[in-house]
């Protein structure tokens, strides 16, 4: 099967372990303009996260 990057766990690069899907999201929801606190803390508590959630192969742009 298939890696689904819209539902399947992935390591991140901003904190070198494996995430959910879920996770990934919220940090991404934050990149878009939610509430900080929405992303998991260990990641928001990373200098240059969002700058390196956007360089990520896993980062979703939407059209």
């Amino acid at each position: 099967m298939a890696f689904d990057k819209y539902r399947d766990d992935r390591v991140c690069p901003i904190v070198g372990r494996i995430i959910t899907a879920g996770e990934c999201y919220d940090v991404h929801c934050v990149i878009d303009g939610a509430p900080e606190w929405t992303a998991p803390k260990d990641i928001r508590t990373i200098d240059g996260y969002k700058e390196k959630c956007l360089k990520c192969p896993m980062h979703i742009f939407e059209d």
